[in-house]
C-alpha cells in the first residue's frame, strides 16, 4: 500500500514533479534524474500530447518536490529527445507493445529525455540504470494527483516481456501523475531505475533504449569546469506590498562572481528599483542573497507571484494584495449539505461563501481545529484557488464583475460562481480524507476576518465501512476509505467509491459507477429485475457498459462500471451468479484464466479458475507461485510430459498456448534465458499466458467478464 515518504531523503531526492502546460491546459506527470549531472527521464506522454500535435509549451521540472514546501525549485529543459507515435490514433490507450523484437510500438516507446541547462545529480543525487533487468522485486516512487501530489511510495514486483520492450508490474499501486516515474530496485552498489511507469499494468523497460540513451546521456553532460550551476531559493512565502522579497542563490562560481538575475509575475511599476533585471555578487561562501523591495501601488489586483530567475532556475514568493477596504457586513458563509454541519471521514463537505460588495475583493481566511492530513489530497479547493495551508487568502468577485443574469452559473478559466441578486455565491468544496487515526471526532472552524463557523469532522476509524443513501432524484455518492455500501435509488447518479472493498446496489436510472481501488461488486437483486435481459459490454479497459430492458421491453437503465471487479445477482442478499470484469493484463481474474488455459491447453473449468483467484485474493499466492502449482500437477504432465526438455517446454508453450510453431531465434531466445539463469519454468508460463498475442487469442471468450461458480 502507497504512502508518503520525506521528499528530502535520497532517492526521492532525485524523483522530479513535472507539469507541462498546453495554452490553458496544464498536466503533471512524474520523472528522475540519471546519468552524472543534467537528464531527467520521463515518460513520452509526460510532454508530448498528440491531439496538439507537440511538446508541451511549458515544462517545469521540480527535483526533491513536497507541495507542502514554499521552496519548491523548478527548472525548464534545454533539449528534449522524445518518440511521437506512442499512440498514434491518439485514443489515450498505450498498447504494451507489437510482439515483435525488431520494431516497438506503444508503451515501448513511452520514454523521453529531458536536459538541462544546470547540474542536478551533485545537487540532489541521480539513479543508475540497470539495461538487463529481467524479474524481480522493486519499488516505485511519484507524484500521483490522488495523493495531492505528495512524493508517495510502494513496492511490488517486476517481470521484463520476452518478446517486447516492456514490464509487467504486480502489486504496485500506479495512479494519475504517477507517469514517468521511476520503477528500480536498491542494492550495496547503489540504486538503480529498471522501467518508467507509462500505464497503470506496465512499464517502458530501459534495455530497449540502451543504445541512444547511453550516447545521449553522454553527450548532453555539461563540463563543470565551464558551465555555472545556481540553485534558487525563497526565503519566505508570502510578503505584503510595501515589504521586501528575498531569495539565496547558491552557485559554483568563484566569489566575487556577478551574475544575472530576472524577475517575472510582476509589472515593474511593482517594484521600488523600476526594474525586472538585476546583478548580484556570489560572497565567499558560494552564496548571494537578492532583496526585491516591493511598492504599495494601491491597484486592487490581488494576490501575485512574484518569480525570481538565475540561469533558467526560477523561485517564487506570494505578494499579498493590501490595497482592499474590507466591509465584512458584505460577506456571510454558511456549511452544507442538509441542515447538517456533521461530515464523515473520507466525505465531500461544502461552504458556501456569499459576497455582496461592490468590487471585487481580498479576504484572509484561516481553519483552525484540523491539519492538512485531513484532507483527501491535502488540499482545499476553491474556484481555481489551491490551497495548501490552513491560513491565507481567498479573492471574492463582485456582482459586477459577474457577466450572467441572476440565477445563472458561469464558468471561465476555473473561476466557479453563481449570481444571487445582489450576490455572488463562492463554493469550498472540502474533501476529508480518511486517516486511519483513532482521534475521536474533531470540531473545526473557518474564520474570514470577524465571522466564523463550525462544523465537527467524525472519526470513522473504528467503523467497518460507511453506507451511502441516495433518493430518487439525482445524486453524487461518495464513499470513504473503508469496505461502503451504496444504495443509489432512483435517478442519473454518479457513485465514487475511492478506496476500500465497496458495495454498490443497482438501481434505476443511468448512473456513473467509479468504483476505485479495491475489491469492488456490483450488487443486482434478482427480487426487483428478475425478468428480462441484462447486457454486458466491454467498452474499454476497466471499463463495461452494463443495460437492462425489462420484460415489456423498457430500459430500466444503462449503467458505465468503472473499475468494478465484480457483479453479483441475488435474492433477499443470497448470491446466485457471479461475474468477474477484472480481465484486463495484470488483473486477478483475466490472468487466473489465461495461466490455466495456458498450462492445460484447453478452455478453463470455472470452478478451477474460482480456485485460484481464491489463491491470489484471499491467499496471498503470487502469479508465479499458482503457476508453480499448475506444473506441479498431473494434468499439466499429460500436455507437456512428464520431464520435457527445456527445449520442448519452450515448443510445447508456443503449441499449447499461442497455437502455433516458433521460429528459431524465439526458441534461442528462451534457451540463452534458461541458461543465464534469467528466467525460469513458471516465470516463463506466466509470460506466455499474459503476453500481448495470447491476451488478444483469449479475448474473446471472456470480453464480456468472466461467469464464476457461487
Amino acid at each position: 500500500m502507497s504512502y508518503e515518504i520525506n521528499d528530502d531523503l535520497y532517492p526521492a531526492t532525485a524523483v522530479c514533479f513535472i507539469e507541462s502546460t498546453w495554452g490553458n491546459q496544464t498536466y503533471i506527470g512524474t520523472g528522475f534524474i540519471v546519468g552524472q549531472n543534467n537528464d531527467v527521464l520521463t515518460a513520452a506522454h509526460v510532454i508530448y500530447d498528440g491531439h496538439f500535435g507537440r511538446v508541451a509549451d511549458s515544462i517545469k521540472v521540480y527535483p526533491s518536490y513536497d507541495p507542502d514546501d514554499f521552496n519548491n525549485v523548478f527548472y525548464r529543459p534545454n533539449k528534449v529527445e522524445y518518440f511521437p507515435n506512442f499512440d498514434p490514433n491518439n485514443d489515450g490507450y498505450l498498447l504494451a507493445g507489437d510482439f515483435r523484437f525488431l520494431s516497438q510500438a506503444g508503451s515501448e516507446l513511452d520514454i523521453a529525455l529531458l536536459s538541462m541547462d544546470t547540474n542536478l545529480a551533485d545537487t540532489y543525487g541521480s539513479f543508475g540504470i540497470d539495461w538487463n533487468f529481467s524479474s524481480g522485486a522493486v519499488e516505485v516512487i511519484g507524484h500521483p494527483g490522488g495523493y495531492g501530489t505528495q512524493p508517495m511510495y510502494d513496492s511490488g514486483f517486476a517481470s521484463k516481456n520476452i518478446v517486447d520492450n516492456f514490464i509487467s508490474i504486480s502489486n504496485l499501486e500506479i495512479n494519475p501523475g504517477n507517469s514517468g516515474g521511476p520503477v528500480f530496485y536498491q542494492d550495496s552498489t547503489g540504486v538503480y531505475a529498471v522501467g518508467i511507469v507509462s500505464t497503470g499494468s506496465w512499464l517502458t523497460a530501459m534495455e530497449g533504449h540502451r543504445y541512444w540513451l547511453e550516447n545521449a546521456l553522454s553527450s548532453n553532460d555539461l563540463n563543470q569546469t565551464n558551465v555555472p550551476s545556481h540553485s534558487v531559493r525563497a526565503l519566505q512565502n508570502s510578503v505584503n506590498e510595501g515589504e521586501t522579497a528575498s531569495f539565496q542563490v547558491s552557485t559554483n562560481l568563484p566569489a566575487g562572481s556577478i551574475f544575472d538575475y530576472s524577475i517575472s509575475g510582476l509589472q515593474v511599476d511593482d517594484i521600488l528599483s523600476n526594474s525586472l533585471v538585476g546583478q548580484s555578487v556570489v560572497g565567499s561562501d558560494g552564496t548571494s542573497t537578492i532583496n526585491i523591495s516591493l511598492l504599495n501601488d494601491n491597484k486592487t489586483e490581488g494576490t501575485e507571484q512574484l518569480n525570481l530567475t538565475v540561469n533558467n532556475v526560477t523561485s517564487s514568493i506570494l505578494v499579498n494584495d493590501t490595497s482592499y477596504a474590507i466591509n465584512y457586513e458584505n460577506i456571510r458563509f454558511e456549511l452544507t449539505p442538509g441542515q447538517t454541519q456533521n461530515s464523515p471521514e473520507g466525505r465531500w463537505y461544502f461552504c458556501s461563501i456569499y459576497y455582496s460588495g461592490e468590487s471585487d475583493t481580498v479576504v484572509d481566511y484561516s481553519i483552525s481545529g484540523l491539519s492538512p492530513q485531513d484532507f483527501q489530497e491535502r488540499k482545499w479547493y476553491f474556484d481555481d484557488h489551491d490551497i495548501t495551508e490552513l491560513t491565507g487568502n481567498l479573492k471574492l468577485y463582485s456582482a459586477s464583475s459577474f457577466p450572467g443574469e441572476e440565477g445563472s452559473f458561469y464558468s471561465d478559466e476555473g473561476h466557479y460562481l453563481e449570481k444571487m441578486g445582489s450576490e455572488i455565491e463562492h463554493t469550498v468544496t472540502l474533501h476529508f480524507a480518511g486517516d486511519n487515526i483513532t482521534e475521536g471526532d474533531e470540531t473545526f472552524s473557518i474564520r474570514i476576518g470577524n465571522k466564523e463557523i463550525s462544523g465537527v469532522l467524525l472519526d470513522t476509524t473504528n467503523e467497518d465501512r460507511l453506507e451511502v443513501n441516495g433518493d430518487e432524484d439525482t445524486n453524487i455518492l461518495y464513499g470513504g476509505v473503508g469496505n461502503d455500501i451504496f444504495h443509489p435509488q432512483g435517478g442519473d447518479d454518479i457513485v465514487r467509491g475511492l478506496n476500500g472493498d465497496d458495495r454498490i446496489h443497482n438501481s434505476q436510472g443511468d448512473d456513473l459507477i467509479y468504483a476505485g481501488n479495491g475489491l469492488d461488486v456490483y450488487f443486482i437483486d434478482w427480487w426487483h429485475d428478475k425478468y428480462g435481459t441484462w447486457d454486458i459490454e466491454n467498452i474499454e479497459p476497466g471499463v463495461f457498459r452494463l443495460s437492462h430492458i425489462n420484460a415489456g421491453g423498457n430500459s430500466r437503465g444503462t449503467d458505465i462500471l468503472h473499475d468494478v471487479e465484480r457483479i453479483e445477482f441475488g435474492i433477499n442478499g443470497n448470491i446466485t451468479m457471479n461475474i468477474a470484469l477484472d480481465i484486463d493484463a495484470g488483473e486477478t481474474a483475466g490472468q487466473a484464466y489465461r495461466l490455466y488455459q495456458a498450462a492445460f491447453a484447453r478452455t478453463p473449468d470455472m470452478p478451477g479458475v474460482a480456485y485460484h483467484m481464491n489463491d491470489m485474493e484471499s491467499n496471498g499466492l503470487s502469479i508465479t507461485q499458482v503457476a508453480a502449482n499448475f506444473i506441479a500437477s498431473p494434468e499439466f504432465k499429460t500436455q507437456y510430459g512428464e520431464n520435457p526438455t527445456e527445449e520442448e517446454y519452450i515448443n510445447l508453450l508456443y503449441q499449447n498456448v499461442l497455437g502455433r510453431t516458433p521460429q528459431e531465434f524465439e526458441v534461442d531466445y528462451y534457451k540463452d534465458r534458461f541458461e543465464q539463469g534469467t528466467t525460469d519454468w513458471e516465470t516463463t508460463l506466466v509470460f506466455f499466458a499474459e503476453s500481448p498475442e495470447n491476451i488478444s487469442l483469449v479475448a474473446p471468450q471472456i470480453e464480456s467478464g468472466i461467469w464464476m461458480p457461487v
